[in-house]
Protein backbone atom coordinates (compact mmCIF):
# COMPACT_ATOMS: atom_id res chain seq x y z
CA UNK A 1 0.00 0.00 0.00
CA UNK A 2 2.67 2.71 1.24
CA UNK A 3 3.76 4.71 4.35
CA UNK A 4 1.31 5.12 7.23
CA UNK A 5 1.08 7.57 9.68
CA UNK A 6 -0.92 6.76 13.21
CA UNK A 7 -2.07 10.08 14.54
CA UNK A 8 -3.82 10.02 17.78
CA UNK A 9 -7.34 10.93 16.23
CA UNK A 10 -6.44 9.94 12.54
CA UNK A 11 -4.50 7.54 10.31
CA UNK A 12 -2.83 8.61 7.07
CA UNK A 13 -2.03 5.77 4.35
CA UNK A 14 0.04 7.04 1.17
CA UNK A 15 -1.16 5.39 -1.42
CA UNK A 16 1.72 3.87 -3.65
CA UNK A 17 0.37 3.78 -7.19
CA UNK A 18 -1.42 7.16 -7.59
CA UNK A 19 0.77 9.21 -4.19
CA UNK A 20 -2.61 9.22 -3.07
CA UNK A 21 -2.92 10.54 0.87
CA UNK A 22 -5.83 8.89 2.67
CA UNK A 23 -6.99 10.05 6.24
CA UNK A 24 -9.00 8.00 7.71
CA UNK A 25 -10.91 9.74 11.18
CA UNK A 26 -11.07 7.63 14.11
CA UNK A 27 -14.79 7.79 16.21
CA UNK A 28 -13.08 10.22 18.66
CA UNK A 29 -12.07 12.69 15.81
CA UNK A 30 -13.41 16.12 16.65
CA UNK A 31 -13.16 19.81 15.43
CA UNK A 32 -10.78 20.19 18.66
CA UNK A 33 -8.32 17.47 16.33
CA UNK A 34 -8.40 19.49 13.53
CA UNK A 35 -5.83 21.87 14.18
CA UNK A 36 -3.24 18.60 14.44
CA UNK A 37 -4.60 17.15 10.90
CA UNK A 38 -4.20 20.43 9.07
CA UNK A 39 -0.99 20.99 10.00
CA UNK A 40 0.45 17.49 8.93
CA UNK A 41 -1.71 18.27 5.28
CA UNK A 42 -0.34 21.24 5.21
CA UNK A 43 3.12 19.63 5.41
CA UNK A 44 2.11 17.18 2.71
CA UNK A 45 0.60 19.52 0.27
CA UNK A 46 3.64 21.62 0.47
CA UNK A 47 5.63 18.75 -0.30
CA UNK A 48 3.32 18.21 -3.57
CA UNK A 49 1.33 15.63 -2.39
CA UNK A 50 -2.11 17.06 -4.19
CA UNK A 51 -4.31 14.12 -4.35
CA UNK A 52 -6.15 13.39 -0.97
CA UNK A 53 -9.54 11.24 0.59
CA UNK A 54 -10.94 12.24 3.81
CA UNK A 55 -12.83 8.93 5.40
CA UNK A 56 -15.72 9.86 7.62
CA UNK A 57 -16.99 6.43 7.64
CA UNK A 58 -15.68 6.15 11.40
CA UNK A 59 -17.71 9.00 12.53
CA UNK A 60 -21.45 9.08 13.81
CA UNK A 61 -21.16 13.53 14.23
CA UNK A 62 -19.76 15.93 12.28
CA UNK A 63 -20.60 19.72 13.12
CA UNK A 64 -21.20 22.61 10.61
CA UNK A 65 -17.67 23.85 11.44
CA UNK A 66 -16.17 20.88 10.69
CA UNK A 67 -18.30 20.96 6.99
CA UNK A 68 -16.94 24.35 7.13
CA UNK A 69 -12.97 23.24 7.15
CA UNK A 70 -13.98 20.66 4.90
CA UNK A 71 -15.09 23.03 2.39
CA UNK A 72 -12.18 25.09 2.66
CA UNK A 73 -9.51 21.73 2.47
CA UNK A 74 -11.53 21.37 -0.83
CA UNK A 75 -11.11 24.52 -2.19
CA UNK A 76 -7.69 25.05 -1.01
CA UNK A 77 -6.42 21.41 -2.84
CA UNK A 78 -8.62 22.73 -5.99
CA UNK A 79 -6.90 26.07 -6.71
CA UNK A 80 -3.67 24.21 -6.76
CA UNK A 81 -4.52 21.62 -9.09
CA UNK A 82 -4.78 19.01 -6.64
CA UNK A 83 -8.00 16.39 -6.10
CA UNK A 84 -9.92 16.06 -3.02
CA UNK A 85 -12.76 12.84 -2.13
CA UNK A 86 -14.97 12.82 0.56
CA UNK A 87 -15.43 9.27 1.71
CA UNK A 88 -18.92 8.09 3.28
CA UNK A 89 -20.67 4.91 4.29
CA UNK A 90 -23.71 4.25 1.55
CA UNK A 91 -26.30 4.54 4.35
CA UNK A 92 -24.62 7.48 6.67
CA UNK A 93 -26.05 9.98 8.33
CA UNK A 94 -22.98 12.04 7.45
CA UNK A 95 -23.84 11.17 3.97
CA UNK A 96 -27.12 11.73 4.07
CA UNK A 97 -26.50 15.37 5.88
CA UNK A 98 -24.05 16.15 2.88
CA UNK A 99 -26.50 15.77 0.37
CA UNK A 100 -28.86 17.62 2.65
CA UNK A 101 -26.36 20.13 2.69
CA UNK A 102 -26.09 19.98 -1.27
CA UNK A 103 -22.44 19.59 -0.43
CA UNK A 104 -21.94 16.57 -2.76
CA UNK A 105 -22.02 18.91 -5.59
CA UNK A 106 -19.15 21.13 -4.59
CA UNK A 107 -17.59 18.29 -3.19
CA UNK A 108 -16.34 14.99 -4.95
CA UNK A 109 -18.57 12.67 -1.98
CA UNK A 110 -17.80 8.85 -2.72
CA UNK A 111 -20.11 6.29 -1.29
CA UNK A 112 -19.04 3.08 -0.45
CA UNK A 113 -20.44 -0.40 0.80
CA UNK A 114 -17.85 -2.32 1.86
CA UNK A 115 -17.26 -1.14 5.55
CA UNK A 116 -14.72 1.41 6.65
CA UNK A 117 -11.58 2.20 5.85
CA UNK A 118 -12.36 0.92 1.73
CA UNK A 119 -9.75 3.05 -0.04
CA UNK A 120 -7.31 2.39 2.21
CA UNK A 121 -7.93 -1.36 2.25
CA UNK A 122 -7.72 -1.60 -1.44
CA UNK A 123 -11.37 -1.87 -1.70
CA UNK A 124 -13.67 -1.19 -4.65
CA UNK A 125 -15.77 2.23 -4.30
CA UNK A 126 -19.40 3.51 -5.95
CA UNK A 127 -19.00 7.32 -6.78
Amino acid sequence: MGKSWRMAHFIVTRVVADNRMVVVLNPDFTIDHWQALEDFYQKEIAEGKLLWDLDLGQLSFINSMMLGLIVGFNTMLNSRGGEFRLLVPEHSRIGDLLTLAKLDTIINVIRYTDGVGSIAAGKTVEN
